[in-house]
């Protein structure tokens, strides 16, 4: 629950209303809908397991933040080009 109110920027008791069924605001959702496509990238590169601890964990491609520090900073396209360049194949 701590990495989704991270991911999300939202209390706990947020989560617990969506998840009894009250529907996040428009902003929200369009959030909602931006996280899952990575983490289904993600976890096409990586056990979905693995895809929490990973968000936490520095990375030196990211100038070495987190990638939750790196979305947070709305700086999302960075994920997106790692996600790219490893699924690609190409070599570092």
């Amino acid at each position: 629950m701590q990495l989704a109110t991270q991911l999300l920027n939202c209390a706990p008791r947020s989560l617990i209303l969506w998840k009894q069924g009250r529907t996040p605001n428009p902003a929200v959702l369009v959030r909602l809908n931006e996280l899952n496509r990575l983490y289904l990238a993600l976890a096409r590169l990586m056990p979905g397991p693995e895809v929490g601890p990973w968000m936490k964990r520095t990375n030196d491609y990211l100038d070495p933040l987190t990638p939750l520090e790196v979305i947070n900073r709305g700086q999302l396209d960075r994920l997106w080009q790692i996600i790219h360049h490893v699924g690609s194949g190409m070599p570092t």
